[in-house]
């Protein structure tokens, strides 16, 4: 049986305003402007898509968050605790793509254990979320640390279309992911299909050369009811 349990701590909240007031926000002032899912689940390899609400763009322009998560959850016998701290500057709106976009600065560091292996990752980059809360952009630079193996990874991704897949309403992006290690770097571009409504990916198809993967419909890593705030 799957079992998940998130529990979700907001640090430190600091407003920066235009005219240099500074003003504490409570959590409940924050329900309507952000929403979280689990950061050791199906989207735990990828640095960029943090999931917001459309009315991001009603906050103040330089407002800065910084958020602790932690998570404790088990995929069948393997056990998977995660950290991360989250950082998020509000930079305005910016359009793309003709879309009217949030903007967003993002900074991010995480760590998992994973068959008894600790694993870290740090990420910085920007994001453009657009009315809807959909990811219109994003743009990552992202280093990944394992067993004392250093991993670069780059990835720029980019909303292309909507559709319905095996009855999900989805979000369909083109992402480009490169990873420098020992030797060539490998380039692998990937078209992924996330749920409007968990924000979970569905479908993953992967193309590397000549080579291409469709994992299909993917099975939920996780199930997550509703946070408590």
């Amino acid at each position: 049986m799957k079992r998940h349990y998130l529990s979700i701590a907001i640090a430190i909240v600091l407003l920066s305003l235009c005219i240099g007031q500074e003003e504490e926000w409570t959590v409940d002032d924050w329900k309507d402007h952000l929403m979280f899912v689990n950061p050791s689940g199906t989207q735990g390899g990828i640095p960029g898509f943090v999931p917001t609400s459309g009315t991001v763009r009603t906050l103040p322009v330089g407002t800065h968050m910084v958020f602790t998560v932690t998570s404790e959850g088990q995929v069948g016998e393997l056990e998977m605790p995660t950290s991360m701290v989250l950082g998020l500057t509000y930079l305005g709106t910016e359009r793309v793509n003709g879309k009217e976009c949030a903007a967003l600065q993002i900074a991010m560091n995480m760590e998992m254990e994973m068959y008894g292996e600790s694993m870290a990752m740090t990420s910085e980059g920007k994001e453009w979320i657009g009315e809807d809360g959909a990811p219109v952009k994003m743009d990552f630079q992202a280093k990944g640390s394992m067993a004392g193996i250093e991993i670069p990874i780059s990835l720029t991704g980019i909303l292309t279309e909507e559709t319905v897949y095996q009855g999900y309403d989805c979000w369909v992006f083109t992402t480009t992911q490169k990873v420098d290690m020992a030797g060539p770097s490998t380039e692998m571009e990937m078209i992924m299909y996330m749920d409007k409504e968990s924000r979970a990916f569905v479908r993953i198809v992967a193309k590397m050369g000549d080579l291409e993967q469709d994992s299909g419909y993917i099975q939920p890593i996780f199930s997550i009811g509703p946070s408590t705030w």
